[in-house]
């Protein structure tokens, strides 16, 4: 998208809209310049695998629960 194409978007839009419009724009370019504003400040994203081995599921996890053969 360009500018001219978000020029012709803009027109006859109500000013309401176009505030939205460019107070979006400030938070995209902001976020943008931060990096992934996604995470928590302070925080760090856990590494893949630190609970590998950890965690077992029982072979029959999948099994129906005794609780609902009446319904089956």
């Amino acid at each position: 998208m360009t500018i001219e194409t978000l020029i012709q978007e803009a027109q006859g839009t109500s000013e309401e809209i176009l505030d939205k419009v460019i107070r979006y724009l400030k938070f995209l370019k902001k976020e943008t310049a931060e990096g992934n504003a996604s995470e928590p400040e302070g925080q760090k994203r856990r590494p893949y695998g630190i609970y590998r081995g950890q965690i077992k599921m029982s072979e029959d996890f999948d099994a129906p629960l005794d609780d609902f053969k009446e319904y089956m």
